[in-house]
């Protein structure tokens, strides 16, 4: 009976993948459990070919009605693997409700075919080595499990756009396999490859994607972050509400080594997997993500977990505190699917440092939802240059005229309307966007003082501020040098504006870069001066020219007794150092004579004008008549 051994070969390679599969812990996806569902069809198909083929060996013992029963199971088997293989390529394809129509119909199907090969006529032949059956219920079987097989690999086809390359491929090298080894047997009954081919088809599926290793983190054998993107789109598709929660291990301040960071990871693992009805998943670095059910399940375990992972954690390298902060989405009803939360999940890291959680509810999914349409919109306009700088005049007390302009920038939707710096600059601050906002706005106002004559306007320098970001950068200087150079700039037409903020991290390389580009003739001003933590240090030590006050503090000059004590004070004390002062924020006929009073250098505020377009700046200067208190 050498055809026996061919099944005792695809039976061992079933029990081998059984083994393996069921050895990991599982979260369940649809085509993990048809896969499963197909290692158990198997299984019955593989062990009853067996004892069918061993009952027809020994007919002289056997009861020819037990053979003939063993011999049902096989080919009925044959049938549900057939539609089982449909199952498998169909349960991520299709959606949630016409999947379940698809089930409903195809187990009807099934469940006919299956009472009609049972009870269609089954005959044995069994003549020396030739040992088999045919008969109707023969036919029928290879008619229903062909159709089945065809249906599957015509999905297949049909699909492929929608579904995973591999799964596909892999899905037709097992019905290609099938399809052959039931021709092959077709034709030579003594031949049974049906079976093997079935063991053969599932390896392949194993080999390619259904390995549950695939969706364990080897380091720390949590679910990887793949399983829990694989894992959210069929709880959203299912309309299963859940809860997360995200928590970082330790802070941003806390450099643990590999050792140490490898003893946390694991024992944090350990602790978290004994959380009751969860699932863990490691996602990046130093994070895990843990889903519950529900939201009371978040409440109730939320203490729980607290207490574990404030224990301190023993490491090669001693004792380790660790510091986590968390962050809670109580519902996913809250976002519209799992590619939302992977989307969101820079939004979601940021946090208060004064607290070590954070709650994500309906009012801070819009701030990111807005968030995210205001860096979309940043983009955009970078790449189809709609970002456009306005000027805001500066008057010169002393010339009676305007002298200089600060350049703001604008993002111009397509509709025409305008974005304003308020509403993008924070969001762009929170990415390299802000580099890019700073250097387009650089590059246009130096074209705009290549295309006019600053002399005949009057205008002797233009004003840009520097962002915190551009602060940071080595390259700076080198990258304004070159912009300018390409224009053929004059330098002394730039006055570059940094901020207190801007001045306090990574001071060594901004002052490298404001000397570099001091050496050529580029001034600096420290603005919003008022609104950071101002000390002597920043106005004696910083190459600075100018001192602008900020908004806030003039007004503040006006309203405020004290304020305005100090202020004065402020005020001799810049003009002792021989540095020039420019008021922010003047609105009113007196204001502008008070400030003049004080002996101030330069007025910007919506007394004079509202920040202008390029073409409307030039108009208006060419424009202006009269003294400023006309």
């Amino acid at each position: 009976m050498a055809e026996i051994g061919i099944q005792f070969c695809g039976l061992a390679l079933i029990l081998l993948l059984i083994f393996f599969t069921y050895r990991r812990k599982s979260i369940g996806l649809h085509s993990s459990r048809s896969y499963h569902m197909a290692l158990i069809a198997a299984l019955i198909c593989l062990g009853s070919d067996v004892i069918s083929i061993y009952g027809l060996a020994h007919l002289d013992t056997w009861p020819e009605s037990a053979v003939l029963v063993a011999c049902r199971i096989y080919i009925v088997s044959l049938v549900y693997m057939g539609f089982l293989s449909f199952g498998y390529i169909a349960s991520d394809a299709l959606h949630r409700k016409v999947r379940w129509i698809s089930g409903a119909i195809g187990g009807t199907s099934v469940l006919v075919t299956t009472a009609i090969v049972w009870f269609l006529p089954l005959y044995i032949h069994a003549e020396g080595e030739e040992l088999y059956t045919y008969g109707p219920a023969v036919v029928a079987t290879y008619i229903f499990a062909v159709t089945y097989v065809l249906a599957t690999v015509t999905f297949a086809i049909a699909s492929m756009r929608y579904m995973n390359r591999h799964r596909t491929i892999s899905v037709l090298a097992w019905m290609g396999i099938w399809l052959l080894a039931a021709v092959i047997q077709y034709f030579n009954n003594n031949l049974p490859l049906v079976g093997f081919a079935t063991a053969l088809g599932l390896t392949i599926l194993f080999a390619d994607l259904e390995n549950p290793d695939v969706n364990i983190d080897r380091e720390t054998g949590t679910f990887t972050a793949h399983a829990l993107m694989s894992y959210m789109i069929q709880q959203f598709e299912e309309e299963n509400p859940f809860a997360m929660m995200n928590i970082v291990l330790g802070t941003e301040n806390q450099n643990f080594t590999r050792v140490q960071m490898r003893s946390i990871l694991l024992t944090a693992a350990k602790r978290l997997d004994s959380i009751p009805n969860t699932l863990l998943f490691r996602n990046v670095a130093r994070e895990y993500i843990l889903l519950f059910r529900n939201r009371e399940e978040l409440e109730t375990q939320y203490p729980k977990i607290r207490e574990l992972l404030q224990q301190p954690i023993a490491t090669d390298e001693g004792v380790t505190e660790l510091h986590p902060y968390y962050i809670i989405l109580p519902d996913s009803g809250l976002v519209t699917g799992a590619d939302e939360i992977f989307a969101f999940h820079g939004h979601f890291l940021q946090h208060d440092p004064e607290v070590d959680y954070r709650i994500v509810d309906a009012q801070e999914m819009k701030r990111i939802r807005e968030e995210v349409r205001i860096r979309s919109e940043i983009s955009e306009a970078l790449r189809e240059d709609r970002l456009e700088v306005y000027l805001h005049p500066i008057f010169s007390v002393e010339k009676q005229r305007f002298t200089s302009a600060e350049a703001l920038a604008r993002i111009r939707y397509r509709d025409g309307g305008l974005m304003m710096p308020g509403a993008f600059i924070p969001v762009a601050e929170q990415s390299d966007q802000i580099i890019h906002i700073g250097e387009t706005v650089f590059r246009k106002s130096c074209q705009f003082l290549a295309e006019h004559d600053m002399e005949e306007l009057g205008i002797e320098y233009i004003e840009i501020n520097l962002s915190v970001a551009q602060c940071q950068r080595p390259t700076l200087a080198a990258e304004f040098i070159e912009i300018m150079d390409q224009y053929q700039v004059d330098p002394r037409q730039i006055n570059l504006e940094i901020t207190e903020s801007g001045s306090l991290k990574h001071r060594k390389i901004l002052l490298t870069n404001m000397q570099a580009l001091i050496d050529r003739g580029v001034r600096f001003s420290l603005d919003d001066f008022g609104t950071g933590e101002s000390n002597l240090d920043y106005i004696m030590n910083m190459p600075v020219e100018i001192i602008k006050f900020d908004r806030t503090l003039t007004q503040s000059y006006f309203t405020n007794q004290r304020t305005k004590y100090v202020i004065d004070s402020i005020i001799e004390m810049i003009k002792g150092l021989e540095l020039e002062i420019v008021s922010e924020g003047v609105e009113t006929k007196g204001q502008y004579h008070t400030m003049m009073e004080k002996d101030i250098d330069y007025i910007q505020g919506y007394y004079f004008a509202k920040p202008m377009s390029m073409t409307d700046f030039v108009a208006f200067v060419k424009n202006y008549e009269g003294e400023a208190d006309a």
